[in-house]
């Protein structure tokens, strides 16, 4: 309807034979959301001699947008809460299954698996966790057993408090001060 109108216009402006001049102005469409939508519109302005209003027409203007809340996860305030979830989480004691597209449940239990798992658990209750994957020299550190040259291993990682970085073994809820982050 809009592209309608603008046509019109043109074509009453051809007619009487003045000659448009294109401007660009910036309109900011405010939302009570922490989301600001901006849009750019092309004006045509004009110095019209004589106009004839054929027909007057209500053009319904909607400045409302469809504004999805997404739960924001949050890191963890002490060791003793996230100690605290993984008491009561079955991640390491459970595997969820699912099926390919095909329908085929395929068992691999694999440590990503887990670890997979566990965030998904933890995203649940609007908390945060990272993917880590060691190599075979961190899993050595760590585990004291080398597991072979292109053997790695995937576990997760938590930031609690300000500044401390937890390593979690999903498959037995394990947790250890990986680092002081500054």
């Amino acid at each position: 309807m809009g592209k309608l109108f603008i046509l019109l216009l043109i074509i009453i402006i051809t007619l009487v034979g003045c000659t448009p001049e294109v401007v660009t102005k910036t309109e900011y469409i405010y939302i009570d959301c922490p989301v600001e939508v901006i849009k750019e519109v092309e004006v045509l302005i004009e110095v019209v001699k004589e106009v004839e209003v054929v027909k007057t027409v209500e053009i319904p203007v909607y400045n409302s947008v469809e504004v999805v809340k997404y739960a924001w996860l949050s890191d963890w305030t002490s060791l003793g809460e996230f100690e605290a979830f993984l008491m009561q989480d079955d991640t390491d004691s459970v595997v969820r299954l699912s099926a390919d597209k095909n329908g085929v449940i395929k068992l691999y239990d694999q440590c990503e698996d887990r670890a997979i798992q566990l965030m998904d658990s933890v995203a649940k209750v609007g908390k945060r966790l990272s993917f880590v994957p060691l190599s075979p020299d961190e899993y050595l550190k760590w585990y004291d057993i080398y597991p072979g040259a292109n053997n790695y291993h995937a576990i997760c990682g938590a930031l609690v408090g300000d500044n401390e970085f937890y390593y979690i073994e999903p498959s037995d809820d394990k947790v250890w001060l990986a680092q002081y982050l500054d």
